[in-house]
């Protein structure tokens, strides 16, 4: 039978009733986030705690109140345990073990049983008796157990009392509001049980714990909607975010910084008292504004110079809960990465350096190649290249049934002009004489020293005509040069030998011998002379089968 009077001392556990409601709702969609289960536990204890208590204070029937006061301790025994336990981990740094937490439930599983067989040992409650009649209580008499868990509760709260109260003092402005909130709930749960305990109470047998819970759950549940619980925890502060060599700002869901470690500070060279509560960008490059845009991802980085300008820092923003539908804070991690970056700059010096020392191999390698194919003296091409190219040459003007020209020169009297004014003035007129056919000739041409005083020229798709013409103004150029020396001015003169393809010859080795008999020829005619050597043939006049012996196509 329930009574239909409206006890005023229900309204206590109505609002301790009210205030789990509102906890558990709050605490749901955090219940993944450190600690959270723990608090959750705590919340639905309580729950079904202060719910069983306003059945057990509307009934009259005594054996309803006991049956109820049973059904009560199922919450009543697991809402300090869990309390402890969140403490536990709201200060470490890591997930507690099952070893550590099932102990904990001992003692009240064991007081939950009690409860339930008190009939049989009276070991919890020694007896009951009517209390004032107008407010509907019973008297439970305590038995010896009764006391075993009350002195184990109080250790727990004690022992949760004792490490908040040194976390307060290890801990950072924001941070000690939220260890202020979690001590005011464990303070005024242990002043009513203790009004309780000691029969400090306005009436006989009032259960004022309720009143203490009360208070205790609004506490939560301000901290949780104000004071961001459950979303920024300290972790272990003092061993772990004080001494991280890693900056770390902490920032709440507006971007606001809620609270850096000294890396942070060194690193932004800022002050934690100006910083804290300041949107974060205010210190960071304003380029790093897309890192705290609403669609950044969960995680994101950049990297920047510090404000020192000597330290290099990747910047790492991580939410601090992804999974949760309300916009979250952020955890931002600085982390110094110098050292990477002096090596990272320091090979792509390394590479530039290494591309230069290439370049200067291939520019040796070039010069090299150029060494091989041509005379140091005069920078003509020599004789090894001379030979290569005028087969080819040979090779070209039978395909395309064109001609090519070979021209021999041959200084007259050399050896006197060495004998008279020295080798260096021999090696100057040789050079000089480089440099005419340099000037002179076309792009096409190939200009060799053949050896000694001997120069010889290759001229493509010229002929017997075109090329005896080059030939004279080549010797009338060197007739008319005089060289200037301290024994006095030289004059030179040259003999030159033409030989063209195919009337002088239609290989190499002829075009040359001929080149070199009809220099010889000019010498023998007096000098400073050129003369032209032919066979008097004719592309169509020399067999196809020879042509094609001398000059296959495959090898061209």
């Amino acid at each position: 039978m329930i009574t239909n009077i409206f006890l005023p001392h229900i309204l206590l556990w109505i609002l301790t009733f009210v205030t789990a409601v509102l906890s558990v709702f709050l605490i749901w969609p955090r219940r993944n986030m450190v600690g959270g289960w723990f608090a959750l536990g705590y919340t639905l204890g309580l729950l079904e705690w202060t719910l069983s208590g306003i059945f057990e204070a509307l009934v009259i029937d005594p054996q309803v109140k006991v049956l109820l006061a049973k059904i009560e301790y199922v919450g009543f025994i697991v809402v300090v345990p869990f309390a402890f336990l969140f403490v536990k981990r709201y200060l470490s740094t890591q997930r507690l073990k099952l070893t550590l937490s099932i102990p904990v439930f001992i003692i009240p599983m064991l007081t939950l049983a009690m409860a339930w067989s008190n009939d049989v040992h009276h070991l919890l409650w020694s007896s009951f008796e009517p209390g004032n009649p107008s407010l509907n209580i019973l008297i439970y008499n305590h038995g010896p157990w009764f006391y075993v868990s009350a002195t184990y509760i109080y250790i727990l709260v004690i022992l949760s009392i004792a490490q908040l109260i040194k976390a307060y003092f290890s801990s950072q402005k924001l941070f000690r509001s939220q260890v202020l909130a979690i001590l005011g709930a464990f303070l005024f749960p242990l002043i009513s049980c203790t009004t309780y305990l000691f029969g400090v109470v306005p009436v006989e047998g009032m259960d004022t714990t309720a009143l203490g819970f009360a208070f205790a759950g609004l506490i939560i549940t301000f901290a949780i909607y104000r004071l961001h619980l459950l979303e920024l925890l300290p972790i272990a502060r003092q061993k772990v975010f004080e001494s991280m060599r890693d900056g770390v700002l902490v920032l709440d869901n507006k971007n606001r910084i809620v609270d850096l470690n000294p890396a942070a500070q060194k690193f932004m060279l800022i002050n934690p008292r100006e910083a804290v509560g300041q949107p974060v960008l205010d210190f960071l490059p304003k380029g790093l504004a897309g890192l705290f845009e609403p669609n950044a991802g969960n995680i994101s980085s950049y990297e920047i110079l510090a404000r020192d300008q000597k330290t290099y820092i990747n910047v790492y923003t991580t939410l601090i809960n992804p999974n949760s539908k309300e916009k979250s804070g952020k955890l931002i991690t600085l982390q110094d990465i110098t050292a990477h970056k002096q090596a990272e700059i320091k090979l792509q010096q390394s590479n530039i350096q290494l591309q230069k020392e290439i370049q200067q191999i291939e520019m040796l390698q070039e010069s090299l190649r150029a060494q091989a194919v041509r005379d140091p003296l005069t920078g003509l091409y020599n004789r090894r290249y001379l030979e290569e190219t005028l087969e080819r040459e040979v090779s070209r003007a039978w395909r395309t049934q064109t001609s090519v020209s070979v021209m021999m020169i041959d200084f007259d009297n050399f050896k006197e002009v060495n004998d008279q004014y020295s080798h260096q003035v021999g090696d100057l007129v040789l050079q000089t004489f480089g440099d005419i056919l340099k000037k002179t000739s076309r792009r096409e041409d190939i200009a060799c020293r053949y050896g000694g005083d001997e120069f010889l020229m290759i001229l493509p798709d010229i002929g017997a005509m075109d090329s005896l013409k080059r030939g004279e103004s080549w010797r009338t150029s060197i007739e008319k040069l005089e060289i200037a020396t301290q024994s006095g001015n030289v004059k030179l003169s040259v003999s030159i030998g033409i030989a063209s393809f195919p009337q002088s010859g239609v290989t190499a080795e002829e075009l040359i011998h001929a080149a070199d008999q009809a220099m010889y020829a000019a010498k023998k005619d007096g000098k400073n002379l050129v003369r032209q050597a032919s066979t008097g043939q004719t592309i169509a006049e020399i067999s196809e089968s020879k042509l094609a012996d001398l000059h296959p196509t495959h090898g061209n």
